[in-house]
């Protein structure tokens, strides 16, 4: 197996961070960003000096803060045991535009085992979530109508049995 110095791990790590597709953020323990890459700030159309500083949940739609913290505490804390969580959740992009994504947060440690960052991997979902909601609405519409639908059988047959009853009694009485 090849062993890669020091300086080589470095920059593989430099370009991976330079050049991933998925968006990459690094974060304290109190849920500030510390750092991001260039596509978590064209995903979320930031600049990374604008990033930087925020807490998370000034990015995370506030229906995901608690959701996303309490992972964030679980990992934090050695009595669970876990070293990463991934969520589905929606972001807010600086021109309030909601996207969903997969996030993949991961505990970075020193080399005693101290906590240091946490080192987030956003996958954007948008589509596939879109698509799920269109779906969810054209369901909900199609059960909505289906209902509707039965309603106005039931009330135009009570319609009808009522008129065809007092037709019954005008043909009995015009034929006696």
């Amino acid at each position: 197996m090849q062993r890669f110095t020091e300086i080589e791990q470095n920059r593989i790590l430099l370009t991976l961070w330079e050049y991933s597709l998925n968006g990459l953020i690094i974060g304290d323990r109190n849920g500030n960003i510390v750092k991001v890459n260039d596509a978590l700030c064209q995903l979320l159309q930031y600049t990374a000096a604008e990033l930087e500083g925020l807490h998370y949940r000034d990015i995370t739609h506030k229906d995901d803060v608690n959701k996303d913290w309490d992972m964030a505490q679980r990992v934090l804390d050695d009595d669970y045991g876990l070293q990463k969580y991934t969520i589905k959740k929606r972001y807010q992009t600086k021109l309030d535009t909601i996207i969903w994504v997969s996030s993949t947060v991961n505990r970075v440690e020193d080399s005693h085992g101290n906590f240091l960052y946490f080192l987030g991997q956003v996958t954007p979902l948008n589509q596939q979530k879109e698509k799920d909601y269109l779906l969810e609405q054209k369901i909900d519409r199609y059960k909505y109508s289906k209902r509707y639908f039965w309603r106005t059988v039931k009330e135009w047959a009570a319609y009808i049995a009522l008129a065809l009853g007092s037709l019954g009694v005008i043909l009995k009485e015009y034929f006696n």
